[in-house]
């Protein structure tokens, strides 16, 4: 089980004027407490920026997903893509 936020609480639209709003952070703080209550692991989602990635792991978030890693692709090229990967031993 996970509890994952939207983008809209991971980078709002008005992130470029205001980067630290108050109710991002409240609301991902919150996300994450209500995942620690359930002893579940928090996802955050839309992560786009490095900027993103690193505020969302600042806040505690176990995984995120976004353009920033890859765009939507079908099970099957990302299967593709994850073994045709070198692996690093």
């Amino acid at each position: 089980m996970r509890l994952m936020a939207p983008r809209s609480f991971v980078a709002f639209p008005w992130q470029k004027v205001w980067p630290d709003h108050p109710s991002k952070k409240t609301v991902c703080r919150r996300v994450r407490e209500l995942a620690d209550g359930y002893g579940t692991r928090t996802v955050a989602e839309g992560v786009e920026t490095t900027a993103d990635l690193l505020a969302v792991c600042e806040m505690g978030f176990d995984l995120a997903q976004g353009f920033l890693f890859a765009k939507p692709m079908k099970a099957k090229k990302f299967a593709r893509k994850v073994l045709s990967r070198q692996m690093a031993v």
